[in-house]
């Protein structure tokens, strides 16, 4: 686990999801909130931010006070703030030749953007970037639902992903897999969260994937090599 230093004042800030859940262990944890945090965190229940976590060497020696906040966090839904939705796509004129991709990012009433582009790729690869790129804009390990109109990414990390590496990156004709620094990467950037995939039909009239296809588009301009 790593150790962050504390901060001054050491208040924490909690969430209603925060304060329900310290409320309900409050009664045998009073005198150390800290293990409430930490337990939490070892949980996996990202519910609040806190400005004061300091490790202690005893808390794993509190069994029942870890199982509760398990229990807690099997129903997690009931307090969370909610899914982050990141819908994504990608382009390319010729393939390969230049791309683009592009990334919405929805929480609540909120909504980010993101876009690139690259003078030499492939649809593929913008694709992939699409989600990489949406996923590492993330702070902290939250639940995911991405919304790709790309079976080749989707297939690609639910179906393809694990046995690709018992082959060492091979495909079945013992090829190398494309794009596996891609793959890889990908890989990484959803280890922290907790996703949900989600296929849509790409040109259907879906409003965010509209936007993510225009931005993936627009960032193809950008991505053109320069003439002199």
């Amino acid at each position: 686990m790593t150790k962050r230093s504390p901060a001054s004042g050491g208040s924490c800030f909690l969430s209603p999801a925060g304060r329900a859940i310290r409320a309900l262990a409050s009664s045998r944890h009073s005198n150390s909130p800290r293990k409430l945090v930490i337990a939490l965190g070892i949980a996996g229940l990202e519910a609040y931010e806190v400005h004061d976590l300091l490790i202690l060497d005893d808390f794993r020696k509190d069994h029942e006070f870890l199982r509760r906040v398990r229990k807690l966090n099997n129903t997690a839904a009931d307090f969370s703030e909610g899914w982050v939705t990141l819908f994504t796509d990608g382009a390319c004129s010729g393939n390969p030749g230049p791309g683009g991709w592009g990334a919405l990012l929805c929480y609540k009433k909120r909504e980010r953007e993101l876009s690139g582009g690259e003078p030499d790729t492939t649809n593929n690869r913008m694709e992939l970037l699409a989600v990489i790129h949406g996923l590492e804009a993330l702070k902290r390990p939250v639940r995911v639902r991405i919304c790709t109109d790309s079976q080749y990414v989707m297939k690609g990390i639910t179906e393809w992903l694990s046995v690709w590496k018992r082959r060492g990156w091979k495909t079945a004709g013992r090829q190398p897999v494309k794009n596996v620094d891609l793959w890889q990467r990908l890989e990484a950037a959803l280890a922290p969260h907790q996703i949900e995939w989600e296929w849509v039909r790409g040109h259907s009239g879906h409003p965010e994937n509209e936007r993510v296809d225009a931005l993936a588009r627009a960032a193809i301009s950008h991505a053109q090599p320069t003439t002199l």
